[in-house]
């Protein structure tokens, strides 16, 4: 059976809620602004941060006001650290999945939303192309990630 954009982000936010639960944390998605983001902090009630003391050993000190900021800019995901926060290498891999997974639903179904109840006054803007779909980019400029190296050449102290 095929979910749409809905059925497929509320999937996501129940897995996301899961991990969040297993892991005494609690995310929010905000999508009401640009860029789309998603924030994941620990749990503040007494309980959880007695329970975060009791796993220092284990896990590391984690403070209670940090927090992790996911945003997805520029065509990456880009993500902020606030104050003290400890996590595995694996956690913060699926937090950072579950960040791609729901950036990219939320756009799509935003975007099918829009389009089928005509909430656009305008025309759709649109990327202008040339007829090789490249513009004024050589796809041999292309790194394997498919974006244009913006590196500088080195210079080279030869004489000529």
């Amino acid at each position: 059976m095929k979910m749409n954009e809905e059925a497929t982000f509320a999937v996501y936010q129940k897995k996301l809620k899961g991990i969040c639960e297993e892991n005494d944390l609690q995310a929010t998605f905000n999508r009401s602004s640009y860029p789309l983001t998603m924030t994941v902090r620990p749990l503040q009630d007494v309980a959880d941060q007695m329970s975060m003391l009791e796993k220092v050993e284990d896990n590391g000190y984690t403070s209670p006001d940090a927090s992790i900021k996911f945003s997805y800019e520029d065509g990456a995901i880009k993500y902020t650290l606030s104050k003290e926060f400890v996590i595995s290498d694996a956690l913060f891999t699926k937090l950072k999945n579950l960040f791609r997974n729901l950036h990219d639903t939320w756009l799509q179904y935003f975007h099918r939303t829009v389009i089928q109840k005509k909430l656009l006054n305008a025309n759709v803007p649109d990327i202008p192309e040339d007829a090789d779909g490249f513009g004024d980019i050589d796809p041999d400029d292309l790194n394997a990630d498919g974006l244009v190296n913006t590196t500088p050449p080195e210079d080279t102290d030869e004489e000529e």
